[in-house]
C-alpha cells in the first residue's frame, strides 16, 4: 500500500485511474457469437474467473474486457499481462512484484495481482507459465495472499483472473504440463471464442469498422 501511495505522488495520478478501461466494441453480426456475447454478459455479472480458449485474433481479450467493464468491478483496475512474452522471472515480477537492489539503488515494483485488487487480471497465453508460477498462482488463488519476489512481506489482494489460452491447453493439462488444480480454479467458466474464418458474417462488419475509421481519421487531418 506504501508503494502505490508512493508511485501515486511521484507521478499525481491515482494507480487505479491509469489502469481503468472503456468497453470494447465486438463486433457479433453471427448468431454464434452473438450468442457468446450473451453468455459473456451473464457470465461477467458472477464475479467468477473465466478462461477464454482460442486461435490468436479470434478476440479473447476485447471479449474479457467487456466482461470486466460489465461486472461490478468495472470501475477498478483491468491489467493485462501476457505470459508469453516473458521469462518465469520476468512474469514472477509482472504478475506478483519484485523488491531487489539495482545499481546500488532500492527497486520496488508492485505486481498487477496487488496493482488490480478489486479489479480484473487478464492473464494472457496461460499454459506457457512455468510450473513453479503455476504453483505460486493456486497458492495465491486459495488465499487471496503473495509475496514480491525478492521480499517475504505478505500483501492481500481481491482480483478476479480472467485468462486465455489456445485450444493445445487442454492437451498440456492432460498430459501434466499444466497443473489440473489450476486449470479447475481458472476455469470456473470456460468460453470458446471461435476464429474469423468461423464466423465469415462478422468479417464485413469488420471491414466496413476499420473503412469508416480510415474515412474519419483522414477527415481529421484536414480539420
Amino acid at each position: 500500500v506504501k508503494e502505490k501511495e508512493l508511485l501515486e505522488s511521484q507521478s499525481g495520478i491515482k494507480i487505479e485511474e491509469s489502469y481503468k478501461v472503456k468497453e470494447a466494441v465486438i463486433f457479433a453480426q453471427s448468431p454464434r457469437m452473438n450468442e457468446i456475447v450473451n453468455y459473456a454478459d451473464k457470465v461477467a455479472k458472477g464475479d467468477i474467473s473465466v478462461l477464454l480458449i482460442g486461435e490468436t485474433g479470434a478476440g479473447k481479450e476485447t471479449l474479457a474486457k467487456r466482461i470486466h467493464c460489465r461486472s461490478e468491478r468495472k470501475e477498478a483496475p483491468f491489467i493485462i499481462v501476457d505470459a508469453k512474452a516473458m521469462s518465469s522471472q520476468q512474469i514472477e515480477a509482472e504478475l506478483f512484484g519484485y523488491e531487489g537492489v539495482e545499481a546500488g539503488k532500492v527497486v520496488i515494483k508492485v505486481g498487477a495481482l496487488e496493482l488490480a485488487s478489486s479489479g480484473s487480471v487478464l492473464i494472457e497465453n496461460m499454459g506457457e507459465l512455468s510450473k513453479d508460477m503455476q504453483l505460486k498462482l493456486v497458492q495465491f488463488i486459495k488465499s487471496k495472499t503473495a509475496v514480491r519476489r525478492g521480499c517475504s512481506n505478505v500483501f492481500r489482494s481481491n482480483v478476479r483472473i480472467l485468462s486465455t489460452a489456445k485450444e493445445e491447453f487442454f492437451a498440456k493439462v492432460e498430459g501434466g504440463e499444466f497443473r489440473e488444480d489450476l486449470f479447475y480454479l481458472l476455469s470456473g467458466v470456460s468460453i470458446k471464442v471461435p476464429a474469423l474464418r468461423d464466423r465469415k458474417e462478422d468479417i464485413e462488419a469488420l471491414a466496413n469498422h476499420f473503412l469508416n475509421l480510415g474515412k474519419e481519421v483522414n477527415a481529421q487531418k484536414f480539420l
